[in-house]
């Protein structure tokens, strides 16, 4: 986690607006907007209403909107209702997940590209 910043919002703060950052985010609060940071984690009595985007997203309280994460875990207790675009997904057992799970795929014109440089590397 080097060359990035912890941050905070704890029990009893609202924050109505988005939240980014290239940090570490934990939330014991609430939050009515998006957030976009590096990694985040949501406590048991935190909250988000809004789109979530990061890096890694661990959600052990409430989240009420989409998540789009490379690693998303799903702890016990947790409640999220909304679509999750990952790489890998944990869920849990004991955590609640109302939404689709949307795996992430490497678009067409960057496969075809990676392709065509490994025939052009070997070549």
């Amino acid at each position: 986690m080097t060359g990035t910043t912890d941050s905070l919002i704890a029990e009893g703060t609202t924050v109505d607006g988005g939240v980014s950052g290239d940090c570490q985010l934990h939330v014991d609060g609430v939050i009515h907007g998006d957030v976009a940071v590096t990694h985040l984690s949501v406590g048991q009595v935190g909250k988000i209403e809004g789109a979530s985007k990061a890096e890694s997203v661990e959600v052990r309280g409430r989240v009420l909107g989409s998540i789009a994460a490379k690693e998303v875990k799903l702890l016990a207790g947790c409640n999220v209702e909304g679509d999750i675009s990952h790489e890998q997904l944990i869920i849990e057992p004991g955590a609640i997940f109302e939404g689709r799970s949307l795996r992430y795929q490497r678009p067409v014109a960057a496969l075809a590209a990676s392709t065509t440089g490994a025939i052009t590397k070997s070549g």
